[in-house]
């Protein structure tokens, strides 16, 4: 099973100068209890900006077209590159043929996101209520795609306090 996790603001916006659009101390714990134990896919930019590398107790998997890359990040212990999807998915097939129930976490950027949508079964969204200024990257799946192609089944509502300083929502879809 394929899933994104993924925190958009109200433009669907994601992110910033590589950098996440705000901290939302619940949403990190939300993605560590759901990654944790699984497999993360990102590509190289998202490995760039993980504040510890590799993240810990995940199979960490970076998707990289320059080949440079593999000397810098296949330092880390637990960490695999990969320069090619199909590459990427003949090892997420061999996950899942020693366990079925395996979750492979996409967690960005935005052309990890645009690859791998198409083979999603489950989307994490985190919905923060609030349009930043500073944003340079957008989540690649319009409002329109999302009403028609998935399904709802998770919605829970937090509203902003001393640590969270934006209303923000909790949604899990599945594909319809």
């Amino acid at each position: 099973m394929i899933s994104i996790i993924v925190a958009i603001d109200q433009q669907d916006a994601i992110g910033y100068s590589n950098q996440l659009l705000c901290h939302l101390p619940n949403d990190l714990k939300r993605f560590k209890q759901l990654t944790t134990g699984k497999t993360v896919v990102m590509g190289r930019k998202t490995w760039d900006s993980l504040p510890v590398k590799p993240l810990p107790n995940r199979k960490n998997v970076v998707l990289s077209k320059d080949i440079k890359d593999n000397i810098t990040i296949c330092y880390y212990d637990k960490t695999l590159l990969f320069q090619d999807i199909d590459d990427v998915f003949l090892y997420i097939r061999g996950i899942e043929s020693i366990d079925t129930q395996e979750e492979i976490f996409i967690i960005g950027g935005r052309q990890i996101y645009e690859l791998f949508l198409p083979h999603a079964n489950k989307l994490y969204l985190t919905q923060i209520y609030h349009k930043f200024e500073n944003v340079d990257t957008y989540f690649p799946l319009d409002k329109n795609e999302l009403i028609l192609d998935w399904k709802c089944i998770e919605f829970l509502e937090n509203q902003k306090d001393e640590k969270h300083l934006y209303d923000y929502a909790f949604k899990t879809f599945v594909r319809r």
